[in-house]
């Protein structure tokens, strides 16, 4: 999807994706292909992005599956590249919170919830780029649920729950090896 057009800004998006999934590795290859911590996944997204120290996190940290953690760290950058083009992040004083709970008998899922404050007046319909399709297609489908992209007037807000280390694995679940 990214390729389609051909252009330089196409390139340099794929290159950025392609980035992220080495950051995925490398969060897995730390952690001996086992799961690895939220707020590590979080922060080897958004570093890249030079836009940490705008974004504020609010939960407690867990641990998350070593095969959703690719698509949680792509999410992230997704939605950090969107609001540093697009959203909040494009003007000085915009920031993110990013907030999550665990729920479930033993805190098997995860509620997650990105609020982009104090961007600009939205200009499209948070589906409309090749990144949010990309969210909502490919992470939506790996991590088994809808993706939830709405625009408040604070901004983009994008909500959806995911498996943690607690929850049995997918692959397991559907009785697959």
């Amino acid at each position: 999807m990214t390729l389609r057009n051909g252009d330089p800004e196409s390139v340099s998006e794929f290159e950025k994706r392609l980035s992220a999934l080495a950051s995925a590795h490398a969060v897995l290859l730390d952690n001996h292909w086992r799961s690895a911590g939220l707020i590590e996944v979080l922060k080897s997204a958004l570093s890249p992005l030079g836009i940490r120290e705008r974004i504020k996190l609010d939960g407690q940290d867990m641990q998350l599956q070593p095969n959703s953690i690719i698509s949680y760290l792509l999410a992230f950058h997704e939605l950090g590249t969107n609001a540093l083009k697009h959203g909040s992040l494009s003007v000085p004083n915009g920031s993110v919170e990013i907030t999550w709970r665990l729920y479930g008998a033993h805190g098997e899922r995860l509620h997650l919830i990105w609020r982009e404050l104090g961007g600009p007046e939205p200009k499209s319909q948070p589906t409309s780029n090749s990144g949010m399709k990309l969210l909502q297609r490919v992470v939506a489908a790996d991590l088994g649920t809808p993706i939830n992209l709405r625009f408040e007037s604070s901004g983009l807000v994008c909500e959806f729950d995911g498996p943690t280390e607690k929850e049995p694995d997918m692959m397991k679940r559907s009785g697959s090896n």
